[in-house]
């Protein structure tokens, strides 16, 4: 970024956005977490860490969750972020899609329970329409969570290259097929 600062100083400078990769390694146990989430151990596990915003297409990723089958028909959904004005609506979506007990609204969450959040998760939905970065995306890979990015991500750039998730574009078809492929390969997401 090009400023002339208040000294008359000129030049670039960049400046890195903060993702607490330590906090998001130090994060409590699986079964710990899953326990304080009220999951059973042995079901998969999808959560979104963000703000429940259109811009997020958090409508196309449920309506894509209620797609999945085999080993996957069982996952959970886990929607953590303040509500910006969709919650009322994804509730309803989830309920009209007969996934509402699968479908879990935690509202905003603490650091805590973020971590809480990644370490219960096999797998972190950042399907967004646009970002300029995806910190949330940024979070999961520090914790060592795979990551479902949409291309409309920044932070999609090196996802696949260093082979921490997959990336996809916003349509529900195609990420039907993803969940159902990742969810499905238990190994390939460890």
């Amino acid at each position: 970024v090009r400023r002339r600062g208040r000294m008359g100083i000129r030049g670039r400078f960049r400046v890195p956005l903060a993702v607490p990769v330590e906090a998001c390694r130090s994060r409590p146990g699986r079964s710990e977490a899953r326990r304080g989430l009220g999951i059973d151990e042995g079901i998969p596990v999808v959560a979104f860490v963000g703000r429940l915003d259109r811009r997020k297409a958090l409508d196309i990723l449920i309506k894509a969750f209620a797609r999945v089958s085999g080993r996957a028909s069982e996952a959970v959904l886990v929607l953590a972020g303040p509500d910006y004005g969709e919650m009322a609506m994804l509730k309803t979506l989830s309920r009209s899609l007969n996934i509402e007990s699968r479908v879990i609204f935690l509202g905003l969450v603490d650091a805590q329970k973020r971590a809480e959040v990644l370490a219960s998760a096999d797998l972190v939905a950042l399907t967004s329409l646009a970002e300029n970065f995806g910190n949330a995306g940024a979070e999961a890979i520090s914790a060592g969570v795979p990551v479902l990015i949409s291309n409309g991500c920044g932070v999609a750039e090196g996802v696949e290259e260093a082979g921490v998730g997959r990336v996809i574009p916003v349509n529900e078809d195609i990420m039907a097929v993803a969940l159902n492929e990742m969810l499905g390969d238990e190994s390939s997401l460890r």
